[in-house]
């Protein structure tokens, strides 16, 4: 708390930001909300003008919200996105267990800031398209823009989803996109076995390091990633 009041953030919404933690939390407040809830049959009916578009302390959730057959809908709150209008690095990934059954995957976004990751912006997509994800971030920029904010991040931290980057890559024709370390390694692995390496792999120890190697090398300086490799393969 110190250090977000301490960063000039507005000391209501740091309070509002810090009661929502601690509500998440707590399992309760959910299903009391979810049980007075109408289950939409399609994302027309969906109607977010009441509680549902706020959070649990009040404030407005709802960021933006297209209102067309696409029905892409923003949530961030005024913490999050204050934060997000200071963010030089974003981090964005897809999600699908929490995805409300109309939707295809809710598209989250958290920013490092102040050496901490902080989730701040969350959307509904019914699908996973580079012109699903462009106008998502046209609706965020333009709901950004009516609030006196111009992003302006220089750095994304992402899967190796094409689609997402070159939406990214659009909207922010400068910045420097990184992929997961994660997802790097698991597709290295994936290809392992697709060369017919699976069984080498779990047998011969050389061949296991030198994949291994490899995959360590992403984390490695590319000025000495070179030199690095080959000391690594001569050992």
């Amino acid at each position: 708390i110190a250090f977000l009041i301490g960063a000039g953030f507005d000391h209501e919404l740091v309070a509002g930001f810090v009661n929502s933690k601690r509500c998440n939390i707590e399992q309760k407040p959910y299903r009391a909300k979810a049980s007075k809830g109408v289950k939409a049959s399609n994302t027309d009916e969906i109607n977010l003008d009441n509680e549902f578009g706020l959070t649990e302390d009040g404030q407005p959730f709802v960021l933006f919200d297209s209102k067309d057959n696409d029905r892409i809908i923003g949530f961030c709150s005024p913490i999050g996105l204050e934060i997000l209008s200071k963010a030089k690095r974003l981090h964005s990934d897809g999600t699908f267990k929490c995805t409300p059954r109309l939707y295809y995957q809710t598209f989250c976004i958290h920013v490092w800031f102040l050496e901490q990751m902080f989730p701040c912006l969350f959307v509904l997509l019914k699908e996973k398209s580079e012109s699903i994800y462009r106008k998502m971030l046209t609706l965020l920029k333009e709901a950004c823009f009516e609030r006196g904010i111009v992003l302006n991040p220089d750095t994304l931290v992402t899967d190796f989803e094409i689609a997402s980057i070159k939406a990214f890559r659009f909207h922010f024709t400068s910045i420097k996109v990184l992929g997961f370390y994660f997802n790097y390694a698991q597709s290295i692995r994936r290809n392992v076995d697709i060369l017919g390496l699976k069984i080498p792999y779990s047998s011969n120890d050389e061949i296991q390091f030198l994949i291994k190697s490899s995959i360590a090398l992403s984390v490695v300086d590319v000025v000495v990633m070179k030199s690095s490799y080959l000391q690594r393969i001569l050992m």
